[in-house]
């Protein structure tokens, strides 16, 4: 069916009009969904460089935009299915789905800011002399 339209041409509505007669809905950016499936499945089997070569994407760009972690990459990380592992892998699951915490932005009392030496041998140095002098140290 897909040899009969010219190079170039959009599927798109055609694909969308075969889904709703057969009674599903189409998911937003079906074609995107449908290569990021894919190459999951894929990536499941063969080595990533492979599937990369075959889909014609990089590693970078496939872990970035396609690569998905699937129901039974759960499963198999929680357990063999057996004796609660589905509660386990969805509270796996909702764990790593949430974000994370914001960093903290103020201090508890008495703890002072710390020093961010590195960034160059000045900056060390007067982090060192920063120190030494709230601690009580001559520096020699």
């Amino acid at each position: 069916m897909v040899g009969r339209y010219r190079e170039g041409a959009n599927l798109n509505p055609h694909f969308r009009r075969i889904i709703k007669r057969a009674g599903l809905a189409a998911w937003d950016r079906t074609w995107h969904n449908l290569r990021a499936s894919r190459q999951t499945e894929l990536a499941a089997t063969f080595p990533l460089h492979t599937v990369c070569a075959w889909i014609g994407n990089t590693k970078a760009i496939a872990a970035g935009h396609y690569l998905q972690v699937t129901d039974a990459d759960w499963t198999r990380a929680t357990g063999d299915g057996k004796s609660g592992a589905k509660s386990g892998a969805q509270t796996a699951r909702s764990a790593a789905q949430h974000p994370p915490a914001p960093d903290r932005t103020d201090s508890p009392e008495g703890e002072q800011e710390p020093c961010f030496s590195g960034v160059s041998q000045a900056d060390a140095s007067e982090c060192e002399e920063a120190t030494n002098a709230t601690n009580g140290q001559a520096r020699t």
